[in-house]
């Protein structure tokens, strides 16, 4: 459905992409594409066992896993500010993962494992996520792409890796 919608919108704004957007290597959108949809298959697979709150409160761990990918590969730091700022938000999820997992070891010893192992996947469905951003920043880096164009090529490929690998998604729960 998203590919649909994202193929309307593109239609809306075809007039405004160029000849030289179309000449991008699809090697960039195919990389973008698989770690979204990497990071889209650990979220499901997490999901099923992590709270709607706790899921909440994930996602915002792509934040300072941006923030540190962006500096360990692009060489770009965050101000402090920023940084002590989301140091609190892993700070607070870890103390959160800690006590949800103490309470599924006292109400039923043999789900702990499965919380524990639910909720690690949802966090680090973080680091593809965040990895795809960063490789946005860099390989686009002297281009210019309309990002209508963009977001509907990267879906096109993500949705591409979603049915290659449907067997694997009968993991999910």
């Amino acid at each position: 459905l998203y590919v649909i919608n994202g193929g309307v919108a593109l239609y809306l704004v075809r007039d405004e992409v160029t000849d030289e957007m179309r000449a991008i290597p699809h090697s960039k959108y195919v990389v973008m594409g698989l770690l979204d949809f990497v990071s889209g298959f650990m979220c499901s697979l997490g999901a099923f066992y992590t709270s709607g709150s706790k899921q909440q409160l994930f996602n915002q761990a792509s934040i300072p896993c941006t923030m540190l990918f962006t500096w360990m590969l692009l060489g770009k730091r965050s101000s402090s500010v920023h940084a002590l700022t989301h140091h609190h938000r892993l700070s607070d999820m870890t103390t959160d993962t800690d006590i949800d997992v103490t309470a599924a070891a006292d109400a039923n010893p043999d789900l702990s494992t499965v919380v524990l192992v639910s909720e690690l996947l949802y966090v680090l469905s973080n680091i593809p996520m965040a990895l795809s951003y960063v490789y946005k920043e860099h390989g686009f880096k002297n281009m210019a792409v309309h990002v209508m164009y963009l977001t509907q090529m990267v879906s096109i490929y993500q949705m591409f890796f979603g049915f290659l690998l449907v067997p694997l998604q009968a993991l999910v729960p």
